[in-house]
């Protein structure tokens, strides 16, 4: 207990802690029904940024005596931006611009020579969106309006030349002392379930589970520091990495999930076995499909104009509504268990119980309810801090109950002995 609790509040100094360009590589098209194509976005801290863009078509035109065709980049001002979305032509949308480029793409599908610019701010950070148009058909007039597919590569830098948008400056020393406190962690788990298993010779699935999410945990955070190191020098980091990371959080998020869902449902409180497997493992098996399916989608959104934070937009209320169907679950069956149990103290550990699940449960709804009502550029920090937090809390309340000799382990059938001639409190 004694080397818990310093581990826990270092994770909570982590929190507070604020990660520093981007870079872009992808396609686009144009065409006579969509002239004007939004880019990215990037949030720029306090002073002067920098972007520069270059750009190729990606299917020559021979047939023209002419050389290079002209398109217009246009750079909005958040404060601007929700104007640009209500505009209905090409001419109208580009009219709120505060920076305006001119790229000459030439005609045999090379790339374009760059266009650079500066982002600058005084009094605070900004979210600037980029769009690339051809409102005069300039290179829509070779193909008669018929979609153009377009390549480009766009490079964003905050001021300092750092590739992280203001809205993730910090997340790279934030992962730092998250792997140091969470190897700690770890090998504190790991020193107590081998004093626990030389004791009881034997390691309960509960413990195995808490273990699984807590190692997944430090294989997410190791993953993002790698993922972020090489983001901070190219501004794309390793797309694996990042992904390993955020698969294994949504793994760590699901086996805590079900190890509540589980307890609540009176597993190791009134009996040893699952109850209802064959509904259970269906179910929880179809909630691991659906987390993955978020994850992808959250990859394809990932750089939608209005998506500040990796759960903003449609992932988010989908993961939003399957926390509160998990909640639902959950609290149904605590209250069953409530209901039949008869013992005074195994009921004071269920209201116990009860309550921090809930929060563990309803954490994420609220933060994301939350985070609306912030600056764009500072959702990413509040939903990053509020997730660590309950990710944190979740983490030391169960290692009390799972690991020491707390109330769990009092009104749990783990008390019984495992084996005969096996030892108990």
């Amino acid at each position: 207990m004694s080397l818990r609790l310093p581990l826990f509040l270092a994770l909570l100094v982590a929190t507070v802690c604020l990660v520093q360009g981007k870079v872009v590589r992808t396609s686009t098209s144009l065409s006579s029904s969509n002239e004007w194509r939004y880019l990215s976005k990037f949030g720029c801290a306090i002073g002067t940024g920098k972007f520069s863009l270059r750009a190729k078509i990606d299917r020559p035109i021979h047939d023209s005596k002419e050389t290079d065709a002209v398109l217009q980049l246009d750079v909005y001002l958040d404060e601007h931006w929700d104007t640009v979305g209500d505009a209905q032509e090409c001419f109208d949308k580009r009219q709120p611009s505060k920076v305006a480029r001119y790229p000459r793409l030439p005609l045999n599908g090379s790339w374009s020579e760059p266009v650079e610019g500066t982002l600058s701010q005084s009094i605070r950070p900004h979210v600037w969106y980029f769009a690339l148009s051809d409102c005069k058909h300039d290179l829509l007039k070779f193909t008669n309006g018929k979609s153009v597919s377009i390549s480009y590569e766009l490079t964003l830098l905050n001021p300092g030349d750092s590739h992280f948008s203001v809205e993730d400056q910090g997340l790279l020393t934030v992962n730092f002392l998250l792997c140091i406190v969470f190897f700690g962690f770890f090998g504190l788990h790991i020193h107590q379930m081998m004093l626990r298993f030389k004791s009881e010779e034997k390691i309960h699935t509960s413990v195995q589970i808490l273990n699984s999410a807590i190692a997944m945990q430090l294989v997410s955070i190791i993953s993002q520091i790698i993922h972020l190191s090489v983001y901070s020098m190219d501004g794309r980091g390793w797309f694996l990495f990042n992904f390993i990371s955020q698969a294994t959080t949504m793994l760590a998020q699901v086996l805590l999930c079900a190890l509540f869902i589980l307890i609540a449902w009176g597993w190791t409180i009134t009996h040893n076995e699952i109850q209802q497997k064959e509904i259970f493992i269906p179910v929880l098996a179809g909630i691991s499909v659906i987390h993955v399916v978020l994850l992808f989608l959250g990859r394809v959104l990932d750089d939608d104009h209005n998506k500040f934070h990796e759960n903003e937009g449609l992932p988010g209320i989908l993961t939003l509504m399957l926390r509160l169907g998990l909640f639902g679950w959950f609290f149904i069956g605590a209250r069953e268990t409530l209901m039949k149990e008869r013992n005074e103290v195994k009921r004071g550990f269920l209201h116990s119980f009860i309550l921090y699940c809930s929060i563990f449960f309803l954490a994420y709804p609220v933060l994301f309810v939350v985070t609306s009502i912030f600056a764009p550029y500072l959702r990413q920090k509040v939903m990053l801090a509020g997730l660590v937090l309950m990710q944190s809390a979740a983490l030391y309340f169960v290692s009390n109950l799972f690991v020491s000799r707390g109330a769990y382990s009092k009104v749990s059938t783990l008390n019984a002995p495992i084996l005969p001639g096996g030892k108990s409190d």
